[in-house]
């Protein structure tokens, strides 16, 4: 009995840091994600110093590629894309990010040959942000 406990406990410790397969709706919510990635520039544009300041490029930059994937939520889902554009700022949206940006980092952990150049932009992102 004393071996079920501990292996009970180990499993909900587990469970915290393993993720778990994606849901239909969250993998349109990855779509959205590996689309606005893959036409966003972010890497490519951060490192350009005609910009006054670095923090300027990275604001500009993090607000572009959430436009994006606003514009994408739209085409994906009307009701939802609508909200976000009513609200029009990105402060008010932060959290539709976020779990946009959550479901992209759990599918990377569990398919690794995935998201190969599109991760890298995601992290960078996030580490700037």
């Amino acid at each position: 009995e004393e071996s079920g406990k501990n292996q009970l406990a180990e499993f909900t410790e587990r469970v915290k840091f393993i993720p778990l397969r994606l849901t239909f709706s969250e993998r349109k919510q990855l779509r959205l994600c590996e689309a606005a990635l893959n036409v966003s520039e972010y890497t490519d544009k951060i490192d350009i110093l005609n910009w006054k300041s670095k923090t300027g490029r990275i604001h500009k930059q993090i607000r572009d590629l959430c436009a994006i994937l606003s514009g994408l939520a739209v085409a994906a889902d009307y009701e939802v894309g609508q909200k976000m554009i009513k609200g029009r700022s990105i402060e008010d949206n932060a959290e539709y990010f976020a779990s946009v940006f959550e479901i992209g980092r759990r599918h990377k952990i569990l398919n690794p040959e995935s998201m190969r150049t599109d991760y890298g932009k995601l992290v960078h992102m996030l580490m700037d942000s």
